[in-house]
């Protein structure tokens, strides 16, 4: 059974496990999908992506958001890490892809 938590940035409630299902059910079904999603707005998500081994043929890339209020650069990162796993007030600091 999945836990309901709040989520107070948003007011929106979380069920616990439900993105992550939801992904597997993607990748299982589908031939060929391109899936996005910002690192540090759904732990449960962020950590099913990181802790897993990925089927034959899936790829898993991170960007990640330069360190400093004037570097907007995007870089390719093996996994992110420190501040950037964090959701920023207003956008992601990486994002999985």
């Amino acid at each position: 059974m999945m836990s309901v938590q709040s989520d107070p940035a948003h007011g929106l409630p979380v069920k616990k496990g439900k993105a992550a299902l939801a992904l597997e059910k993607i990748l299982q079904e589908a031939n060929c999908a391109l899936i996005t999603f910002p690192i540090g707005f759904n732990m449960d998500l962020d950590d099913a992506v990181f802790s897993r081994s990925w089927h034959t043929g899936t790829q898993v890339r991170y960007l990640v958001r330069g360190q400093g209020r004037t570097d907007n650069q995007w870089r390719e990162t093996a996994k992110p890490e420190g501040s950037a796993l964090a959701y920023g007030p207003q956008w992601a600091n990486s994002v999985a892809i």
